[in-house]
């Protein structure tokens, strides 16, 4: 009912590559989303046009073809340890 969804990120020049820990691979704080640009704020000429997420961007798909963006501002956290809730655990857990 749903497409594959994807987190995408552009990575800071210089680093060749990531520590393949869990620790690392939750930790995206030094990351910039690579999200399409439909936002547009104050002093804005244009609103650029909406569109597909292209294969280097964000695309978080849900059931029945909703495609849903994160807004530019907002960050990620996740627990690092498994989170037990009415004795069981959840596969992920990213808090606002």
């Amino acid at each position: 009912m749903a497409g594959p969804s994807r987190l995408a990120f552009r990575v800071p020049d210089g680093v060749a590559q990531v520590p393949f820990t869990l620790d690392e691979l939750l930790d995206w704080s030094a990351w910039t989303p690579s999200l399409v640009p439909v936002m547009f704020g104050p002093g804005a000429l244009e609103v650029p046009a909406i569109r597909e997420p292209e294969p280097t961007e964000t695309c978080l798909e849900l059931p029945y073809r909703l495609i849903l963006e994160p807004d530019p501002q907002s960050t990620w956290a996740h627990a690092l340890v498994p989170r037990e809730v009415a004795g069981r655990a959840e596969l992920w857990h990213s808090p606002p």
